[in-house]
């Protein structure tokens, strides 16, 4: 599935990068991790992705030895959801 098939409030990686978890919003995607902004003005929009369930981010997140102390997955849940709200 190319990005810009990706519905907008969706978890995805690209390119089979699941260490960067991103979430979908309405102008391109903001990366969970550091909250970079990026796909806008349609850059990356044919770039290769496919969805992430939560499951899939915790996983990662536990797998990165520079998250420290890991979250828990009630802080992971928080913390789209107040991406979310910033960015739609």
């Amino acid at each position: 599935m190319k990005v810009k098939d990706v519905p907008v409030g969706e978890l995805f990686t690209i390119d089979e990068t699941p260490s960067y978890p991103k979430l979908k919003t309405l102008s391109g995607w903001v990366d969970i991790r550091d909250e970079i902004v990026g796909g806008k003005n349609g850059h990356g929009s044919d770039f290769e992705s496919r969805l992430m369930d939560l499951q899939e981010v915790m996983s990662e997140f536990n797998k990165n030895k520079f998250i420290d102390p890991k979250p828990t997955e009630t802080q992971v849940k928080n913390h789209i959801n107040r991406l979310k709200q910033l960015y739609f």
